[in-house]
């Protein structure tokens, strides 16, 4: 049986897509940036294609750019909402699991969210910096819970999530409704894509016999 449940924070939990572009756009234009993200090209492709090749960001860009994006979002905090239907979901599974966030914002910005959200069922949060690494934070989760791989399954939006899950043994289920679309998810793989809020009950249930 499974233990926890790992959810990302950031179009899976939050719907914070909208800010997050303006977030990003913002940045761009400070610092000369001759490109702008839309929704529907972020929704069609992945984070690292868009910093990489659209945005043409190095490594050294990227922390910097990341960390000015992360402060813009905690201001903006108070406007952000969660989906439709996912309290009422992360409620009912937090009377069989232990509901983890494990998100590349800050901790404090998470935090807020889901305070103002009435979420109240979420244990821990752990929060990194790498735009990328979010298989080390899995990782540390893993270890500071005391858990293993196949303890967890983690819930996520993008790609990178299911990669991340991919590099650590983890099962990993994909919701369409966030930075991802599903042709995009599809490609990667991942064990379960699911479309509404409602369905990680059944997608769970279906990973954890």
């Amino acid at each position: 049986m499974k233990k926890a449940i790992f959810f990302d924070l950031d179009g899976t939990i939050a719907d914070s897509i909208q800010i997050g572009i303006e977030c990003a756009n913002d940045i761009a234009k400070k610092y000369g940036i001759d490109h702008t993200i839309d929704f529907s090209r972020l929704r069609e492709s992945s984070t690292r294609k868009i910093v990489r090749e659209d945005l043409q960001l190095s490594l050294f860009q990227i922390a910097k750019y990341l960390s000015k994006g992360r402060r813009l979002m905690r201001a903006k905090a108070g406007d952000i909402r969660v989906f439709p239907g996912i309290k009422s979901v992360l409620k009912r599974l937090g009377r069989r699991y232990e509901i983890v966030i494990v998100t590349s914002n800050l901790k404090k910005t998470a935090q807020l969210i889901l305070s103002n959200a009435g979420i109240d069922i979420v244990t821990k949060v752990y929060a990194g910096r790498a735009l990328f690494g979010k298989h080390k934070m899995i990782r540390k989760a893993l270890r500071k819970m005391r858990l293993r791989p196949a303890d967890v399954i983690y819930v996520g939006d993008e790609v990178r999530d299911v990669e991340a899950c991919r590099k650590v043994h983890v099962q990993v289920i994909a919701v369409s409704w966030g930075y991802n679309s599903r042709k995009v998810l599809e490609k990667a793989e991942p064990d379960i894509i699911v479309d509404k809020p409602s369905a990680l009950i059944r997608a769970i249930s279906c990973l954890d016999r």
